[in-house]
């Protein structure tokens, strides 16, 4: 046995960092980890000869229950769970003693699988341990390493309610105070996130690139980023140097393709472990251009967009087959003006939903959505009375300078939740700058040290944190480990 598992796991485990900490997270102790000085098949036969003699208990079973908990759709590992149980293989999602259990039991209680998980990610960092320290210092000890790759880090964190923003910024500090310099990111997901082992994805020249310990959250978007990027710029970019549109398709068996959802996470799109997949140029001329297709993908946006957040509702639409109105209910505190309210004077109170439409029409996708706040609300960028505007339209960022024809509606979604919630609104002074709004007191107020603070209390941002904040500040992809097809190392 010792020489096929070793292998398996080599294949699976084939750097260091993630292999020390994939050990550290089965109960391996880890000062008896060793040194990674030839290659992965020699570190792996070194552990599992440890593991034969009784380094710890149920050695051999263990290591494969936390190796399936990250990688739970990999056959190879629940055939060997299979042998080394003597029946059939059971998933991390059957038992609750998954063998990541001996780690988080001496940092503190297991969180419970059932519900959504809440996940802190450290992009681009290989610092695994300092950021799963980090987040316990900050979330508590009972945050749960889930997976590290050569680039990244999950851990899974307590419900952090509205604390989510101010709890990345705490690990961002603590990770800086500990010389990373590792982007922190959050993410709430409706599953357990893990990796996929290996996929194999065709270029738009054919060539086969193979990706490796590929997150299950990632977005189908980021796969054509990760492998036009192993091409000469001069091959893929165009003159403004950016990317073609690409498509991307799962490849079955028989040849047949199946498109995938750019906005959907590969998990959300069904790929699994060992899967086929390609990236094509996507077609520009005749019916791509037309109305009815860029209110259909703005469409599939807005839909994804709510499966995967709880605080964004599609309550109705104007149509079943073509919706070119979505009535959203945003639960998230924000503020708005009681009716008795001083005209001169106002002072908001709390409301914990807001009712807001969006709108496509005809001249989109050249103009912008409309976007109108229905439910009362008291913001800079919501026009709360009807003006040169109407009443409840928005005006901020995508919306306005920063519109584009090719608009994500995942990110104007995201910006809908954010601006109810005041994590988003304009930063200049009003009664000096005086462009940018539609309610000048609704500016001031916020601005105000009362106002400051209690937007601070609802989870929402100051101002000096969002002035900050670049404004071309875009999503950094999931960097993912590529090579060519076939290639070893």
């Amino acid at each position: 046995m010792r020489q096929e598992l070793a292998r398996d796991l080599a294949a699976i485990f084939d750097t260091e960092e993630p292999a020390r900490e994939f050990l550290r997270e089965a109960g391996y102790p880890a000062s008896r980890i060793p040194p990674f000085t030839s290659n992965a098949r020699a570190f792996w036969l070194n552990v599992v000869g440890e593991l034969e003699r009784g380094i710890m208990a149920n050695g051999p079973e263990a290591v494969v229950r936390t190796a399936l908990s990250w990688y739970p759709d990999n056959d190879l590992l629940a055939k060997w769970l299979a042998e080394l149980t003597g029946g059939a293989a059971e998933t991390p999602q059957d038992t609750p003693t998954t063998a990541g259990s001996a780690t988080a039991t001496e940092a503190g209680p297991r969180l419970e699988d059932s519900g959504p998980c809440f996940v802190l990610y450290a992009i681009t960092s290989d610092q695994h341990s300092a950021f799963v320290d980090a987040v316990r210092a900050v979330a508590g000890p009972e945050a749960e390493l889930l997976y590290t790759t050569p680039h990244v880090s999950a851990v899974r964190i307590p419900d952090p309610g509205q604390r989510a923003d101010q709890m990345v910024a705490a690990v961002q500090q603590e990770l800086s105070q500990r010389g990373s310099n590792a982007t922190v990111n959050y993410e709430r997901h409706p599953f357990r996130p893990y990796l996929i082992a290996s996929l194999v994805v065709q270029g738009p020249d054919g060539q086969p690139y193979e990706l490796r310990a590929v997150p299950a959250s990632t977005l189908v978007s980021d796969i054509p980023f990760a492998v036009l990027s192993q091409y000469d710029d001069e091959a893929v970019r165009n003159r403004r140097g950016e990317f073609p549109r690409t498509v991307v398709d799962v490849v079955g068996a028989d040849g047949q393709t199946r498109r995938l959802d750019p906005n959907q996470t590969l998990h959300e799109a069904g790929v699994r472990d060992g899967d086929a997949m390609q990236v094509a140029a996507q077609a520009t001329a005749g019916s791509t251009q037309r109305w009815q297709q860029w209110v259909e993908r703005a469409s599939a946006q807005i839909e994804a967009y709510a499966r995967r957040h709880d605080e964004f509702d599609i309550v109705k639409t104007n149509s079943r087959e073509l919706p070119t109105q979505f009535t959203i209910r945003i639960t998230t505190t924000g503020f708005a003006l009681p009716e008795d309210a001083d005209p001169y004077r106002p002072e908001p109170v709390e409301v914990g939903q807001h009712e807001v439409l969006i709108a496509l029409d005809r001249e989109f996708p050249r103009e912008a959505p409309l976007v109108l706040w229905q439910s009362p609300v008291f913001h800079p960028n919501i026009a709360r009375l009807p003006g040169p505007l109407p009443k409840g339209a928005v005006c901020l960022g995508a919306l306005m300078d920063a519109y584009r024809p090719d608009l994500d509606f995942a990110e104007l979604c995201g910006m809908l939740v954010d601006i109810a919630g005041y994590r988003n609104y304009e930063v200049l002074d009003p009664d000096e700058e005086g462009e940018g709004y539609f309610d000048r007191q609704a500016a001031r107020w916020a601005r105000s040290a009362a106002g400051q603070d209690a937007i601070e209390a609802i989870g929402g941002r100051r101002v000096h944190e969002l002035a900050r904040e670049t404004a071309d500040q875009e999503r950094v992809p999931m960097p993912l480990t590529v090579r060519a097809w076939g290639v070893q190392g």
